[in-house]
């Protein structure tokens, strides 16, 4: 069986590429001429050159396959340029879904994210039906995925079978470029953190993550949702994982969430001014701080049969590939 996966370089992408080789599947990877490969080298996979922005390429690509994995986006807490973010994520979904119809594909998975549901109230946590309330933070990201879910509301009327996924944060390898999960593993191993707000997240194994992906193209319900998450840490826990996995000890320093708005401020207005690069801390992750990203994934676990593993294998894992990659501080001998 055929099947494209959009956005195989990136970290969810490779990771299910290598999922669906280890099925015995006939994969083709729709991969921009510019892309780094260095995640698909040595793996028997057709590569079909193309961008989501491309409607042409895409329909390409998606000629004489069966199934679709669409898990191509740009994912960034900071951006110079919403306009080519939306067109990434929200017109390449268009992109790919009508590519998928006009070719006869009998099944796409859409890959989303917990930014396009919504927060868990205080105590609680959220699951597939929770009230989109990113809005307010002002995050061009959470904007275009909660946009891109509604582009897959749209294609429902025209018959094309179209599961939805939405993954919390994942660690584990092949995170290249890295995603903002796996680059505070990063900035934690240099030492770069001098202390944390406590707020709450939901982490998964990225590799459990790719499972949940081929559990919902075999038994998912179209136009369902489901979420692909793992444990809900506070940071001071999730810190602790780090702590364990590097030796290094977790910052002592725990900060009312006011404090992370104060530190943005400069940070992302030196970003959109001077470096024309990432900030270590963004205004809308500032602003996410205030929103409660405990998840269930129990829909996910009773109607598709999704069990999540350890966390801390994944980012002992993570830990790993960063190394083999340089992003690490050099240890002695």
């Amino acid at each position: 069986m055929k099947t494209l996966v959009t956005g195989a370089t990136g970290f969810i992408g490779a990771n299910l590429v290598r999922a669906l080789l280890a099925q015995n599947r006939e994969v083709r990877a729709l991969v921009r001429e510019t892309s780094d490969r260095r995640n698909l080298a040595g793996l028997d996979v057709e590569i079909a050159v193309g961008d989501l922005r491309d409607r042409d390429s895409v329909f390409r690509a998606c000629r004489g396959v069966r199934r679709v994995f669409h898990a191509g986006a740009l994912y960034v807490s900071w951006t110079e340029d919403v306009e080519d973010l939306r067109a990434i994520n929200v017109r390449g979904t268009r992109h790919v879904l009508e590519g998928a119809l006009a070719a006869g594909v009998e099944r796409v998975v859409h890959t989303s994210c917990i930014a396009a549901i919504g927060s868990a109230p205080e105590g609680g946590w959220a699951d597939e039906n929770a009230k989109w309330d990113f809005g307010d933070i002002e995050d061009p990201y959470a904007g275009s995925k909660h946009s891109a879910e509604l582009e897959v509301v749209r294609i429902q009327k025209t018959g094309l079978p179209v599961v939805i996924v939405n993954p919390t944060a994942p660690v584990g390898g092949y995170d290249l470029r890295p995603a903002p999960t796996g680059k505070l593993l990063v900035e934690y191993a240099h030492r770069r953190i001098p202390a944390y707000a406590d707020v709450t997240l939901n982490v998964v194994d990225v590799e459990d993550v790719a499972r949940g992906h081929l559990l919902a193209e075999e038994r998912g319900t179209p136009y369902e949702r489901y979420i692909l998450g793992g444990e809900n840490l506070t940071v001071h826990e999730f810190f602790g994982m780090l702590q364990e996995a590097t030796g290094i000890p977790r910052p002592a320093l725990g900060l009312p969430l006011w404090t992370l708005l104060v530190a943005a401020w400069p940070l992302h207005w030196w970003a959109d001014h001077v470096t024309h690069r990432p900030p270590l801390l963004s205004l809308p992750l500032a602003r996410m701080a205030y929103k409660r990203l405990a998840y269930s994934h129990l829909k996910a676990e009773n109607e598709l049969g999704y069990k999540p593993g350890p966390v801390l294998e994944a980012v002992r894992r993570a830990y790993a590939y960063f190394d083999g990659l340089g992003y690490l501080p050099r240890r002695p001998g």
